[in-house]
């Protein structure tokens, strides 16, 4: 084969693509889907440059509303319930078994990035957040000699919540990185070696997360794709790369890049979370739901997004200046949603309900033609997409099976053969020849995904109360958090936390509108002494908006008064553990969620008194009317037969269940 080390001239690349193609995944945290398109207002750049040119799922799903249990899923291809620790009791990262007490890493073991670099002789790098417990040295698929591992589990370590100064695991090829700003393999861009200036320390990129994993990435980028990479004739890559950027934006508290902290669209149109018709509602509208939801009293994140907007074109004018864009699939979506006041729930994921569990996907890449597409499909069936895009077989691949399913099947159904890479080609037509089977074959519904539902499952993570503003145990508004009992409402801070009582609430570093600090200031500010420690001075917090820090609202332009707000749970351990079905299935079941609710200890599902809900999403798309009383018994059992088959499935057993046609009468 003969090998170029130089770009390629676009007009000498052959009709057939040949070599295997490249993957870019960015993967934000918290961004819901909740008004479909809509959500990615505050990401037009991606819009324009993959959803418009690309395809743009219109059901997408996770499986676990929550970080690390989402990400290892994504990881792995495999379901919560293959993927936790032995008991319900908690332990590993959020119950995911990640290597703890000599147990196997499941999280890590078996990723794709493993069976791409080992399997398929890619490269991979993952730059940002990975799961919470993310391993310092760069775990399996990430040690190759051009790989590069500059990972975090959400930078907590630093104010204000991980946006600023943050550090990093960096190794590069599996040795720990030096340099100005790592050293023995941790990254911090505040550096006391750090350049300065006029009293300033300048930080690399602006000290700001997004734009030091979006610039590394960048950096990468051109080490494994540049000029100096080798390709073949065509001017494929003969080494191609895995990369993942994963911004901690929009999770709280959604702290935006300085050069963005005022004077965007955002704050002339005064952006407030979405009034869908489950938020805020009256208390005995919701009387019908479990526990955690019918108990709640009456009662944004845009500007963080700007920056990811910023890195996914960068990212997207690389592949073009590298003339990359025809091997290369992007794809585009988020870890999980979140609550914005939907059903009560402050600030927060982890209910069942579509805005924690409806994320968005967009995807663009060789043959795949420019579509919105309704095709159920979950972040579980990122994995054996990518091994189908190098030309592997997920079912064959090692280790324990997938249970998600590519999506080439459909997702690549009208592209001509010609289109794809070769690589792609090769797995999309087995069992005959590309030209004459594949067209015919990757249209014959039997093949194609077509699921009817995705699974959803959750265990409890504790009693967790997010306040509004009130005060612990009576205390006067102001004074330091109280020693209370564990799990009680953290008052007095912006975001109560079972393990952090001072919540999420920090006080932000001193920065000026680039990101350079004074030289003599600290970024470790801790201090959180009142409920309007995340708005301005004389402003509120609303628990129920998830506003970020610096954002709050005029005194009494809330619609309660937040100071005497005693918050709102998003957690509970005798009501929060749950299994659901998520049915878009015109033709079947509809539009559609069954949800079974129980106590974390009972995490089997087993007692008598586990708690129904079901909604027509059709006809109710806020999901506040429940309809399990006026469902017969004969269905509510084949739901219950269903997932409990569901959640017990592993490998083809789940895509069988998945693609099952049978459904109830469902007469209300």
């Amino acid at each position: 084969m003969a090998v170029l080390t130089s770009l390629p001239n676009a007009a000498s690349v052959s009709a057939t693509l040949a070599g295997k193609p490249n993957i870019v995944l960015f993967l934000q945290d918290d961004q819901d889907f909740l008004e479909g398109r809509a959500s990615l207002r505050p990401l037009p750049k991606a819009l324009s440059l993959i959803g418009d040119r690309g395809a743009f799922a219109e059901n997408w799903f996770v499986h676990t509303p929550v970080c690390c249990p989402s990400r290892a899923e994504l990881l792995t291809g495999r379901y919560f319930h293959n993927l936790r620790m032995p008991s319900g009791g908690g332990g590993g990262c959020m119950h995911v078994q990640t290597g703890v007490a000599g147990r196997e890493d499941k999280a890590n073991a078996h990723s794709f990035a493993k069976h791409l670099v080992r399997e398929a002789g890619y490269t991979a790098g993952w730059f940002g957040k990975h799961l919470n417990a993310c391993p310092h040295e760069p775990p399996p698929g990430y040690d190759c000699p051009t790989c590069r591992w500059f990972a975090n589990g959400g930078a907590e370590d630093t104010e204000p919540g991980g946006y600023l100064g943050c550090s990093f695991s960096d190794f590069a090829g599996g040795v720990p990185s030096n340099g100005t700003y790592s050293r023995n393999g941790t990254y911090r861009s505040w550096r006391p070696g750090a350049p300065t200036a006029g009293g300033l320390r300048l930080p690399q990129h602006g000290g700001y997360v997004t734009s030091i994993i979006a610039n590394l990435s960048l950096e990468w980028l051109q080490t494994v794709g540049g000029s100096r990479a080798p390709r073949d004739a065509d001017g494929a890559l003969l080494t191609p790369f895995v990369l993942t950027v994963a911004p901690k934006a929009p999770h709280y508290p959604a702290t935006p890049a300085p050069w963005y902290e005022e004077g965007t669209w955002v704050d002339e149109e005064r952006v407030r979370a979405p009034r869908t018709a489950s938020f805020g509602v009256a208390p005995s509208r919701l009387a019908d739901h479990h526990g955690m939801i019918a108990g709640q009293g009456p009662l944004l994140p845009h500007e963080a997004l700007l920056s990811v907007d910023d890195a996914i074109a960068a990212v997207a004018a690389s592949l073009e200046s590298l003339r990359l864009w025809r091997w290369t699939y992007f794809f585009v979506t988020s870890d999980h949603g979140y609550n914005l006041g939907q059903h009560n729930l402050p600030s927060c994921k982890l209910s069942v309900y579509d805005h924690s569990i409806r994320v968005p996907m967009l995807l663009r890449g060789p043959g795949v033609s420019p579509q919105s597409f309704a095709e159920v499909g979950s972040n579980v069936d990122l994995a054996p997409t990518f091994l189908s895009l190098a030309g592997l077989d997920p079912p064959s691949a090692p280790g324990p099976p997938m249970d998600g399913v590519s999506l080439l099947p459909w997702l690549l159904a009208a592209a001509a053969p010609a289109d794809l890479p070769a690589a792609t080609r090769q797995h999309t037509s087995r069992g005959g020849s590309p030209d004459a089977a594949f067209p015919r074959a990757f249209r014959e519904p039997s093949s194609r995904k077509q699921l009817a539902r995705e699974a959803v499952e959750f265990f409890s993570l504790g009693n967790l109360t997010v306040c509004g503003g009130g005060t612990p145990n009576g205390s006067a508004a102001g004074a330091p958090p109280a020693a209370a009992a564990p799990h009680a409402i953290r008052g007095s801070t912006c975001q109560g936390d079972r393990d952090d009582t001072q919540g999420y609430c920090h006080m932000p570093c001193p920065h000026t509108r680039t990101g350079a600090m004074p030289l003599n200031a600290t970024c470790d500010l801790r201090a959180c002494t009142n409920a309007t420690c995340c708005g301005a001075s004389g402003t509120e917090f609303s628990s129920l908006e998830g506003m970020r820090c610096g954002a709050g609202h005029p005194p009494g332009s809330l619609p309660f008064n937040t100071s005497l707000d005693p918050g709102h749970r998003c957690d509970c351990t005798e009501t929060n553990t749950y299994r659901a079905l998520r049915f878009v299935d015109p033709g079947g079941h509809g539009d559609l969620l069954y949800a079974e609710f129980t106590r974390l200890s009972d995490y089997n599902f087993t007692a008598a008194d586990i708690f129904v809900e079901i909604f027509n999403l059709a006809t109710d798309p806020g999901q506040l009317h429940n309809l399990a009383p006026r469902t017969s018994a004969a269905d509510l059992a084949f739901y219950r037969e269903t997932a409990q088959r569901q959640f017990r499935c592993s490998g083809q057993e789940c895509v069988d269940l998945g693609r099952a046609a049978t459904r109830p009468t469902m007469k209300w």
